[in-house]
């Protein structure tokens, strides 16, 4: 029997949760000053394709597809993308600046481009395969005589829909917190339908789901895994941004030995006291994770001219 609230008080659960959201948004403090203006005019330059964010857009999808189409079965690996550009880009590529601590992009778009060049055609077809069990999941919900679920599936719509439209302006599935919120919303949504399965009277539907359970704690620990060295990431990046001295940093490389931005400041910080015995291997170490940041290479250049000399 379904026992949950009727459409009049669904409809307006939903209205208060928009409301709350949109207020929010509107009048929480944020760092960056921007006001409704500021993002008319974002949005508005997202389809500028002669100049501004919409040139570059088409300059980094025409790098993107060079990348498919040198390494389209495997791709360029997850997360190589920003690594592997500045070696498909042009030489007018206006997002490319090859003395930078980051010679390219530090993350590409949310568009199908930009996944395939990361996943390869296989990881792709496995994404398309995982985006319609979730479609699926969602009609399922929709159509249920049940208030409940149908409001689930509706939860899942929106926050697909919203996701989708952050991601014109900004990588929010790359980034762990956002796209742990995400999932969490859409898998806690997903699971609000029918309840249990009585494997007596659906023998398939439980058979599916044991072939279908390794998968899925699988891909559990896989993201456990991300979302611990994403976590330390964030640690550094704390500890970088209000350092005051080499221990800080020092400390942040213990945090976080694979971020390269903790490793090239620490570097920096002793090459420029004269201690390159002691930067060398966090050089070494940053150029294993940005091999063509000319700043690491220069950092390095300087080590090997001045050591002889001590």
């Amino acid at each position: 029997k379904d026992v949950s609230l009727g459409r009049g008080s669904a409809t307006r659960r939903w209205l208060l949760g928009v409301s709350i959201g949109a207020a929010a948004a509107i009048l929480l403090p944020i760092h960056m000053g921007w006001n409704a203006s500021d993002f008319a005019n974002s949005g508005r330059r997202v389809f500028e394709f002669e100049s501004g964010t919409g040139r570059g857009r088409l300059i980094q999808a025409e790098t993107t597809w060079r990348m498919i189409r040198r390494e389209w079965l495997l791709g360029v690996a997850p997360g190589n993308w920003s690594v592997r550009y500045p070696d498909y880009a042009r030489n007018d590529d206006p997002s490319v600046s090859l003395g930078a601590f980051y010679p390219g992009p530090q993350t590409p778009r949310n568009d199908i481009l930009a996944l395939i060049a990361e996943w390869g055609v296989v990881g792709f077809g496995m994404g398309i395969a995982l985006l319609a069990t979730l479609g699926s999941g969602t009609r399922k919900l929709l159509r249920s005589s049940s208030t409940r679920a149908r409001q689930a599936g509706l939860m899942v719509l929106g926050v697909s829909a919203s996701a989708a439209m952050l991601g014109l302006f900004d990588s929010v599935l790359r980034v762990a917190p956002s796209a742990m919120l995400i999932a969490l919303l859409v898998g806690v949504a997903l699971g609000d339908g029918e309840g249990r399965y009585d494997c007596a009277k659906r023998r398939k539907d439980c058979a599916a789901r044991r072939i279908w359970m390794p998968a899925v704690v699988v891909c559990a620990v896989f993201s456990l895994v991300m979302t611990r060295s994403a976590s330390q990431d964030l640690a550094a990046m704390r500890i970088i941004n209000s350092f005051d001295s080499t221990q800080d940093l020092a400390r942040a490389v213990a945090i976080a030995p694979n971020n390269v931005e903790a490793r090239g400041l620490l570097s920096y910080v002793l090459v420029t006291a004269g201690r390159c015995d002691l930067a060398s291997p966090h050089l070494r170490r940053a150029a294993q994770l940005q091999p063509r940041s000319a700043f690491v290479a220069r950092l390095e250049s300087l080590c090997t001219r001045s050591m002889p000399s001590r």
